[in-house]
Parts: C-alpha cells; sequence; structure tokens
C-alpha cells in the first residue's frame, strides 16, 4: 500500500519573502504618493494665504477710500476720515500700517503702497500695492474714482501725477 503524501497547511519560506517584498513595495508607493499630495497640499496653502492676505489688504483699502468723507495725503501718511472714525495708512521702511498695526501676516516678508496719486481734478485714487515673500511677489494696482473732492487736502502726495 502506498502511504499518501503528508500536506502540512502552511506557508513557504519563498511564498512569506514574495508577500514581504510585494507588501513593501506597495507601501513604499502609497507613502510617497501622500507625501507628495503631502507636499503640494503644504505649497497650495501657502500659496492661498499669500494671495488672501493681499486681498484682503486691498480690500480694507478700498473700502477706505470708498466711504471716506476726507482724504489727506502726505509722503508717509494717508489719512481717511468717514464720520467719527479715522484709518491713519502710514508706510515706513517699505511696511505698510493701519493705526499702528502691521497690515501683513507673520510669513509676508514685506507689504507696502509703492504709489498713491490723488487727482483731485478728476476724483480719481490710484495706487499699487506690493507684496513680497521669498522669491513671490505680487503688486496690485487700482484705481477708482471718489465721492467728495472738495473735502480733500493734499500735501506732498507720495507719487505725483507729473513726476512719471
Amino acid at each position: 500500500m502506498v502511504q499518501g503524501i503528508n500536506k502540512e497547511e502552511g506557508f513557504t519560506l519563498v511564498e512569506i519573502l514574495v508577500a514581504i517584498t510585494i507588501t513593501t513595495i506597495v507601501l513604499g508607493l502609497v507613502s510617497s504618493i501622500f507625501i507628495f499630495v503631502n507636499q503640494q497640499y503644504l505649497k497650495g496653502d501657502s500659496n492661498l494665504k499669500f494671495y488672501n492676505n493681499m486681498h484682503i489688504v486691498h480690500t480694507k483699502l478700498f473700502n477706505d477710500l470708498r466711504y471716506a468723507d476726507d482724504i489727506s495725503v502726505t509722503d508717509t501718511t494717508i489719512v481717511l476720515r468717514h464720520k467719527t472714525k479715522v484709518n491713519v495708512y502710514t508706510i515706513s521702511e517699505k511696511r505698510l500700517m493701519l493705526n499702528s498695526a502691521e497690515l501683513k501676516s507673520e510669513k509676508i516678508d514685506s507689504l507696502y503702497i509703492r504709489s498713491f496719486k490723488l487727482d483731485e481734478e478728476k476724483n480719481l485714487a490710484e495706487w499699487e500695492l506690493l507684496q513680497k515673500q521669498g522669491a513671490k511677489e505680487l503688486s496690485i494696482k487700482s484705481a477708482m474714482f471718489l465721492r467728495k473732492p472738495n473735502l480733500w487736502n493734499t500735501t506732498n502726495p507720495l507719487s505725483s501725477s507729473s513726476g512719471e
């Protein structure tokens, strides 16, 4: 009588090594994809904060100009009065300050007004905001018609209309 082959249940060493190799390759691919996606998210988040900071400052300046009853411009300040509220924009050392508080987030290197012109004859205000963070630079030029030119007081504007 022929005896049956002894079949034991389990895996051979070769099968275990192949399974470990395949698992390692899959985990390596998944982790590299995760790292890449995480880096792209962080880069996108940084860009979003960079552009969002500029948008917030630009909108604030735009609205303050829009509602101002009185505008005074000197070499280093723009004073905007609306009813009982006074907003003083100060430009010093490439920093834009509003009522003595700097208008930038902590990761922005510099944010300032490059030029500001007030044309009383045309009832027009023109300005350019510039923001820098490392190698990134963002500039926004804007202009708007203002509503009460007879109340403006302009002395030594940052940039004269005839100077360019």
